[in-house]
């Protein structure tokens, strides 16, 4: 299970604005907003894209 704090997240057409997204294998379990720090989660500045894929989810940055 692996974690991303972004500025902002599009994911399903819907944009989560400083929010962290929950991600495990190919499925994205859960965005919330970001209130407090947790360990192990990567901080990607600026917009960033979660598209579903067969065997993970992939992450593309927004320019």
């Amino acid at each position: 299970m692996r974690r991303i704090l972004a500025h902002k997240i599009i994911y399903l057409d819907r944009v989560y604005t400083m929010a962290v997204a929950t991600i495990d294998g190919n499925r994205v379990v859960d965005i919330r907003p970001f209130d407090e720090e947790t360990s192990s989660t990567v901080f990607i500045s600026g917009t960033i894209r979660l598209v579903p894929r067969d065997n993970d989810v992939e992450i593309i940055k927004n320019p």
